[in-house]
């Protein structure tokens, strides 16, 4: 899996043993429905043209490990405003999705010892990260 940011086009190779959790839990249309003063049911439908969730958490903790100077990176660009990735999952087939940080949670990293190391750019952390899709 890769995540390359577009402004600088560095490249980022994130684990693949990293799950996408909620690939399936998101649908493009979008539903409003409400009664009128006879009682009828109005139902009003569109499709949403981004915003889908891209979650890509560790399935346990010993998989989907990232370096400490990977994690550190992350945190970086999570921090940038406006900023866009592509992000391409590799298995299955190349797909590709051009996401931004979920600024509400853009991550989480805990080192994987449990206790920090030695704040080696080599420690293993485990991490999770949070994207929303956008066009």
């Amino acid at each position: 899996m890769k995540l390359k940011n577009l402004s600088t086009q560095a490249v980022l190779t994130l684990s693949d043993e990293l799950l996408w959790t909620d690939e399936f839990d998101w649908s493009p249309v979008k539903t409003n429905a409400s009664y009128s003063m006879t009682g009828a049911l109005i139902v009003e439908q569109g499709v949403m043209q981004a915003g889908r969730p891209i979650s890509l958490e560790q399935p346990d903790e010993t998989m989907g490990k990232l370096k400490r100077a990977t994690a550190l990176t992350l945190k970086d660009w999570a921090a940038i405003k406006g900023q866009r990735f592509e992000l391409t999952f590799e298995r299955g087939g190349n797909r590709t999705h051009t996401v931004m940080f979920d600024t509400d949670k853009p991550m989480t990293a805990k080192p994987s010892k449990g206790f920090v190391g030695l704040n080696s750019p080599d420690d293993w952390y485990n991490v999770n990260l949070y994207f929303i899709e956008v066009v």
